[in-house]
């Protein structure tokens, strides 16, 4: 197998309007034309990466919760390749701290998303961006449920303004030996459980197509997006990552708004540029 490129989603393979380009499409088509394989890794559930994945033509693996979930296969026979769930109990533990910080808080366990309050906007918001409607669901009865189980969340997200989370994380910072928090943009903290991560995901998927991290691409702006582009052997930030993620990486690429994926693929991969309106 030859390159691979791995690809954030939100603030990379889509604009701030939660958009892909045509002139974006195009370059990640041409890509897998010339034998190119292009994997998505995102913070996403996998219900809000499929329309890309589809769109895209893609055949790799979806790389899903920041690492938590790898779904392969096509549409109709996906299944799970990889997966790394929090505890029911660790999840307890940490809903009882959250609730201390009025922030909006969902779970998300296989392709599915729970929240409880369906006026709070920043869920309204969420939906606007992802297309997808959570279940309304008391999280308390139904981790109870779960419990029952044993199957805890991929994932935990608590969403809020930014100086909020930057105190709520201050608050988790107690050492843990099963969670990981990161945050995927400046008002999202994303909890998962410890051995779940974009880099060890990205390895799973690189043996799987029989490739390695010398060889690999990763294009990514936020935090949750840094081991991946420090694994591979060329780890792009967008221009609209923060100064810090640019710095740990070995180029930048021009802003989401401003074509920056499909700026650098065309010239990283000699292909021709066109400019077009957003799908």
């Amino acid at each position: 197998m030859g390159k691979v490129v791995f690809l954030d989603v939100d603030g990379t393979l889509l604009n701030s309007r939660h958009q892909m380009s045509a002139r974006t499409c195009r370059a990640i088509e041409e890509l897998g034309r010339r034998g190119i394989a292009v994997v998505l890794a995102s913070a996403r559930m996998p219900g809000a990466m499929q329309a890309y994945h589809r769109r895209l033509h893609l055949e790799t693996p979806m790389i899903c919760y920041n690492g938590a979930l790898i779904i392969v296969g096509q549409s109709g026979k996906r299944r799970v390749a990889q997966e790394h769930r929090i505890s029911c109990s660790d999840t307890r533990q940490i809903l009882e701290r959250l609730r201390a910080w009025p922030c909006s808080i969902s779970l998300y366990r296989d392709n599915l998303w729970y929240t409880e309050d369906a006026k709070d906007p920043w869920i309204l918001a969420e939906r606007a961006a992802t297309g997808l409607r959570p279940r309304f669901e008391k999280l308390d009865a139904l981790l109870q449920q779960w419990t029952r189980t044993g199957l805890g969340p991929h994932k935990l997200l608590c969403v809020g303004p930014a100086v909020m989370l930057d105190a709520v994380t201050l608050a988790l910072s107690a050492p843990t030996h099963s969670l990981k928090w990161v945050r995927s943009k400046s008002t999202y903290l994303e909890i998962m459980e410890k051995s779940a991560s974009k880099a060890l995901a990205a390895a799973y998927v690189l043996g799987v197509l029989g490739s390695d991290p010398a060889h690999a691409i990763a294009v990514g702006d936020s935090e949750n997006d840094l081991e991946l582009i420090e694994m591979v052997g060329e780890g792009v930030a967008m221009g609209n990552a923060p100064p810090w993620v640019q710095a740990r990486a070995s180029q930048v690429t021009q802003s989401n708004d401003a074509e920056g994926l499909a700026i650098f693929l065309e010239q990283r991969f000699g292909l021709n540029p066109a400019h077009a309106e957003p799908l």
